[in-house]
C-alpha cells in the first residue's frame, strides 16, 4: 500500500512540482513509518531470514523451473548471454 502512494507522490513530483507533492502528503497526512525493522535480511536477521527463504522455497523453485523451460524455448539467436 504505502508503495503505491510513494509511487504516486513521486509522480506528482515530477508533473506538479514537490510542492504539489507536499500538499498531497500533508492532506493525505501520510507518514509512513514500518512497525518492525525487518525490510532486509540484515534487519530481520538470519532466523527470520531463513523461515521466509523455507516458505518461498517453493515459487522460488517454480520460478527456477519456468525460467529454465522458457530459455529452452529459445533459438541460439534469441538467448541472452
Amino acid at each position: 500500500m504505502t508503495a503505491g502512494i510513494d509511487f504516486g507522490l513521486e509522480l506528482a513530483r515530477e508533473i506538479r512540482g514537490e510542492d504539489s507533492a507536499r500538499i498531497i502528503q500533508l492532506a493525505l497526512e501520510y507518514n509512513p513509518q514500518p512497525p518492525f525493522a525487518a525490510e532486509t535480511p540484515r534487519q530481520a536477521g538470519p532466523a527470520l531470514t531463513q523461515r521466509v527463504l523455507d516458505i518461498r522455497a517453493p515459487a522460488i523453485a517454480a520460478a527456477k523451473e519456468a525460467a529454465i523451460r522458457a530459455g529452452a524455448r529459445l533459438t541460439p539467436r534469441q538467448a541472452v548471454t
